[in-house]
């Protein structure tokens, strides 16, 4: 497995148990998340949302994780992943989301710098 892709996994069992330390190890200070809905979160707000239940993750199912590096130290992992949550006081549902993920190698490791997320 490609080190992108453990680590979207782990980003993922981190948002779930609503992990600020690990989610801080695999994603960059100045990560970005751009929602469905076009805005955008930097990762301290982020984590306040998913510690205050703003945000709430259950279960994920991958059905697609395809990382490529494009030089040395810069990657895009895309994914298609089945979310089933419950966000911003809607309903808990299964939301298929399309993900595209920045990464860059920073102190020999990967982390996340954005996320772009869709529905597929």
């Amino acid at each position: 497995m490609h080190e992108l892709e453990t680590a979207y996994h782990r980003l993922w069992e981190a948002m779930q148990t609503k992990d600020a330390r690990a989610i801080r190890e695999i994603c960059a200070p100045d990560y970005t998340l751009t929602h469905l809905t076009g805005d955008t979160q930097n990762l301290d707000d982020f984590i306040k949302e998913l510690a205050e239940g703003t945000l709430n993750y259950y279960q994920v199912r991958h059905d697609s994780i395809t990382p490529r590096t494009t030089d040395a130290t810069h990657a895009i992992l895309a994914a298609m992943s089945r979310i089933d949550a419950a966000v911003y006081q809607t309903p808990r549902a299964e939301w298929p989301l399309r993900g595209e993920l920045t990464a860059e190698r920073r102190d020999g490791q990967w982390v996340f710098t954005s996320l772009k997320t869709s529905l597929y």
